[in-house]
């Protein structure tokens, strides 16, 4: 993606710069025009050496600005998000919300339980079990 919105600034700016490199009657030039260095056509279109560098630019200025990308190292960790970096918190997590309904109605209602008590404790459940579900998924990964 980052690819095509390059391309697309780069394009822009030199369309836009042979727009703004015309100069104005009567004006003397103030350095070297676009035109002049090769890289317009009389006819006021990008030439051939102008996409040459675009290409080369496409190539080379991502890996220049991004000297990390190159390292390697734990980019497969960046790239995840943090439900995949920690399966087995997320698990905890979603297992609290059905732990608290399990330990209200199984363990508080038909349990005789305590109302409170109840809910903690099955809500401990829940994040037991949601953690293991979460640490075996990640083991699989």
């Amino acid at each position: 993606m980052w690819r095509v919105v390059g391309s697309f600034l780069t394009c822009l700016l030199l369309v836009s710069t042979t727009l703004v490199a015309a100069e104005p009657e009567g004006e003397k030039p103030t350095g070297v025009s676009l035109r002049d260095a090769g890289w317009v056509s009389s006819r006021g279109t990008p030439t051939s050496a102008a996409f040459r560098e675009l290409a080369r630019s496409i190539r080379v200025e991502p890996s220049r600005l991004l000297p990390r990308a190159r390292q390697g190292g734990s980019q497969g960790s960046k790239q995840r998000g943090w439900v995949g970096r920690h399966p087995a918190l997320f698990g905890a997590l979603v297992g609290v919300g059905p732990g608290v309904v399990f330990g209200e109605y199984e363990l508080g209602r038909k349990g005789g339980i305590a109302h409170g008590p109840d809910m903690l404790i099955g809500a401990g459940i829940g994040a037991g079990l949601g953690s293991l579900v979460g640490f075996v998924v990640g083991l699989a990964r």
